[in-house]
């Protein structure tokens, strides 16, 4: 299990998602990278749940289409 979670440089917390590791979360945090550069916003992939506190608080969501939303949301689309 891995989550893909988006964070403002100059914020704490972070929103997430919760993922099965693999290719497709590989190319779905590839793609927000591209979609977010140079907007303040990183997107990163944790694979360990204790690294994962590093970026509390975190909000999680269940849905990737409110997420990729949300992500967008932080980069002010």
């Amino acid at each position: 299990m891995a989550y893909l979670i988006a964070r403002q440089f100059d914020k704490p917390g972070c929103i997430a998602i919760k993922s099965e590791a693999g290719d497709k979360l590989k190319e779905q945090a590839r793609r927000l990278a591209k979609m977010t550069i140079h907007t303040g916003v990183q997107v990163s992939v944790v694979y360990n749940e204790e690294d994962f506190e590093e970026y509390a608080p975190q909000t999680i969501y269940e849905d990737h289409d409110d997420f990729f939303t949300e992500v967008l949301d932080l980069a002010e689309w």
